[in-house]
């Protein structure tokens, strides 16, 4: 069986040392899965994700500074081989998966807000050159949803979480991992 999968999640990291902001973020994903003598499949894929966080920063009144507060947006990319069993209860499903992924491309968004009501938006490719950015992720997915059968094929709905099972960033004083949940939708041939 082969599935293309999009999910478009409320993604943030959790980071106990700076004040983030969940942003939507956005997973597709192509598998293939075969059946094993119990009923289950298992699955491999390969696939993009898109985590990331938002941040404000409140600089308040400080004449003769006309900038009232920016805010950050955060997008980091990750191509993934997630790997992972499908149980099938009739036509609902729950698909645990585990993945490899690695860090191709980083932006952040970001927007000045001005006192006088103006803001400036500009986005920029985003490079974390600390020596302390993972590079690689270990995300863990959990997929429930609800097969709808067409003639050869099916609609996949549903609901997908993940979680970062390592750190964005190796030092101490930043332990954030990212995680979501969101709306799946699929199509399995």
């Amino acid at each position: 069986q082969l599935s293309f999968q999009i999910s478009s999640i409320i993604a943030t990291s959790v980071a106990p040392d700076i004040e983030s902001q969940s942003r939507w973020s956005h997973n597709v994903f192509v598998s293939g899965a075969y059946r094993l003598e119990d009923g289950s499949k298992v699955s491999l894929g390969l696939g993009w994700l898109m985590t990331g966080d938002k941040i404000d920063v409140n600089l308040g009144e400080f004449p003769p500074v006309t900038l009232d507060r920016i805010e950050l947006a955060y997008s980091y990319n990750y191509a993934v081989l997630p790997l992972g069993f499908i149980y099938n209860f009739g036509p609902i499903f729950v698909h645990p998966e585990v993945g490899l992924g690695f860090n191709f491309a980083n932006r952040v968004r970001r927007k000045d807000f001005l006192t006088n009501g103006d803001v400036f938006r500009e986005v920029e490719e985003y490079d974390p050159s600390f020596p302390t950015f993972n590079r690689w992720t270990i995300p863990a997915f959990l997929t429930l949803g609800y097969e709808i059968p067409l003639k050869q094929s099916a609609l996949l709905v549903g609901l997908k979480g993940y979680y970062s099972l390592n750190r964005l960033f190796e030092e101490e004083r930043r332990k954030d991992r990212y995680l979501g949940l969101g709306l799946l939708v699929g199509y399995r041939i």
